[in-house]
This record gives structure tokens, sequence and C-alpha cells, in this order.
């Protein structure tokens, strides 16, 4: 007898998320290592799977309101990154998804989209302390936690490889 497998409702919503996810880093890894785009500090990178390891846990046991406090920590250390930035908003798109929330799921989706533009100018506007999520504005400044603060000091912002040649 064959066993029949059961789908909750937004599995493949979820199923093409993860995909697009997948897409992105192995895209963003190829930049960097061509050297089009900056890598991450090994620290900051650590730093960064650790807060989001957190609130894709936090998302797993649909405690939202800690998701999205990890999520805002790893969207501040990875907003300088293409893979990293549309990781963060993508799982606030989720966590949005899963709440049914449609403020969040509009913002979220501009925000995703958005990333790809935005790490252009994020050399100009340094780092901002924004969670990300869609109760605070673009471009909304807030003071970094002195923990990530130390962590983002170790990454040279204005080192993109691209331009040492």
């Amino acid at each position: 007898m064959q066993e029949r497998r059961t789908h909750r409702r937004g599995d493949g919503v979820l199923f093409v998320a993860r995909a697009v996810e997948a897409a992105v880093r192995a895209v963003a890894s190829v930049g960097e290592r061509r050297g089009w785009l900056m890598a991450m500090e090994p620290a900051l990178q650590a730093a960064f799977a650790r807060e989001h390891a957190l609130a894709r846990e936090a998302y797993d046991e649909r405690d939202y309101e800690r998701a999205l406090h990890h999520i805002g920590r790893a969207h501040i250390l990875g907003s300088h990154f293409w893979s990293t930035h549309f990781k963060s908003h993508w799982l606030m798109l989720e966590i949005g998804w899963r709440k049914r929330d449609a403020c969040e799921l509009w913002i979220q989706t501009l925000r995703t989209v958005g990333t790809f533009g935005t790490r252009l100018l994020a050399p100009f506007f340094g780092t901002t302390g924004n969670p990300g999520s869609a109760q605070f504005g673009v471009g909304a400044r807030f003071e970094l936690p002195a923990d990530l603060e130390a962590l983002l000091r170790r990454q040279r912002f204005t080192d993109w490889p691209i331009f040492r040649r």
C-alpha cells in the first residue's frame, strides 16, 4: 500500500521560497568568488547565520515576535550583502504569509524585490540599524546594538573586489 503524503496549505509557496533563496545564495557565491561582490567577514557571517537560525526556529515554533526580533538582528548584520539581505526579507515575507498580515506581505514583497538594486546604494547610506520589518520605514535610522556594532566594524564595506582591479 502506497503511503499518502499530506500537504499543508502554503507548502508550495514555502517550497518555492526556499528554492529562490537557494538560487540567490548560489548566484551571490559565484559573484563573491569572481570578485564582483564583497564577501562577508567570517565572524559577521557566523553571527548572521546564528541570528537567522534562531529566527527560523522561532518561525517554525510559530513564535513570530521572537522570529521578527532575530530576523531583524540578522537584517542589520546582512543588509550590506545581496544574499543575506534577500534572505532576511524573504523570511519576513514568510512570516507575513503565515500570519496572513497583508501589510507585511506587501512591504516585504517590495523589499525582497528591491534588495537587488539597493545593494548598489548601501555603501552611501551605511548601516542604519533598521530591523527591516514593515513597521519601520525604509531608511529609518536606529541605534545599533553594541554587539552588532562590534561585528559590523570588522567588515571593510568599501573594499569591493571589483574596484581593486
